[in-house]
């Protein structure tokens, strides 16, 4: 099937929002075609995680040249001469950290960056027993907090995960490259305001509360109810929803959250796994009828 196109978004790790998008209207054209507009947008000292697609030697020195940082993991295509022993620097969750430092090439240039490498207690999906982060922090960044860093890349997959369940990011309806990247960057901008709402729940009221609270029972009340809102309230009944500073605004949210029933919106709890019973195969056909099975009076054999 046609391929709309791509986006990649850049995800700001502190304040847990979608803050860039760099649309691809070919489908066709690499992630990597995005790099010059990420460094223009790159502010110095800023951090840039990345996956193994990133992992170029003429990247990470644009980003050190913009001075930018960067932790991005090791492609198996990156070859560099490893410079001095391997180091134990700490241990983290999944594993045992090391650290050696590595020397990149290319043309009459070479780029000495710091490699940490994580033992993993147990394999990743693709059964990888460890992994190598390449970076340019400081000596001041510890090997173990720039594994660590790396870890927070999956808060963003969880992010897309919740475009992709509860704020339909996609659509196989919308063909048009153009339409299918606006759907895309409009359900970025719900996804931002959903964590507006939930740092409104998390401020009053208890962590574990809000984590059980469900994205999906959320997303359909919006969905349901705004519609009848807009035709019965007027423009000038939500102007007092909407302040002109941040911190009245905040406290406005506050207020609304207080008065929420969290239970209401509580997601659902998935009972037992019932065993599937095995089924018997019949020799004599691979297809049975249905009403026979359920033995419907007019049917009748020929």
């Amino acid at each position: 099937a046609p391929l709309p196109g791509k986006v990649v978004a850049r995800f700001n790790l502190q304040r847990q929002l979608f803050d860039r998008a760099y649309l691809l209207v070919d489908a066709h054209d690499q992630e990597l075609a995005t790099c010059d507009a990420i460094i223009a947008d790159l502010q110095p000292r800023q951090v840039l995680i990345a996956d193994r697609h990133y992992c170029i030697i003429a990247f990470f020195e644009k980003i050190s040249a913009a001075a930018g940082f960067f932790v991005i993991r090791q492609h198996g295509r990156l070859k560099g001469e490893l410079i001095g022993k391997r180091e134990h620097v700490g241990e983290i969750e999944t594993g045992i950290v090391y650290e050696q430092s590595m020397k990149l090439h290319r043309s009459e240039e070479s780029m000495v960056v710091r490699r940490i490498t994580v033992d993993l207690f147990n394999p990743t999906r693709g059964g990888d027993q460890e992994i190598h982060v390449i970076s340019n922090l400081p000596a001041s960044v510890s090997g173990s907090a720039i594994a660590q860093t790396y870890r927070y890349r999956w808060e963003e997959e969880t992010a897309f995960h919740v475009l992709q369940m509860t704020l339909t990011c996609e659509s196989a309806r919308l063909g048009h490259p153009y339409a299918a990247l606006f759907l895309f960057c409009m359900a970025m901008l719900a996804y931002n305001l959903r964590q507006v709402i939930f740092a409104a729940l998390y401020a009053e009221h208890d962590e574990d509360e809000v984590e059980q609270v469900s994205h999906f029972h959320i997303s359909v009340n919006v969905s349901r109810y705004t519609d009848g809102m807009l035709v019965a309230l007027d423009d000038a009944f939500w102007q007092r929803y909407v302040p002109k500073d941040s911190v009245t605004q905040a406290k406005v949210l506050r207020s609304i959250s207080r008065e929420i029933k969290l239970k209401d919106f509580k997601k659902s709890q998935r009972g037992v796994k019932k065993k599937t019973a095995t089924r018997s195969k019949n020799a004599q056909s691979k297809h049975v009828s249905t009403a026979k099975r359920l033995n419907l009076k007019e049917v009748k054999d020929p």
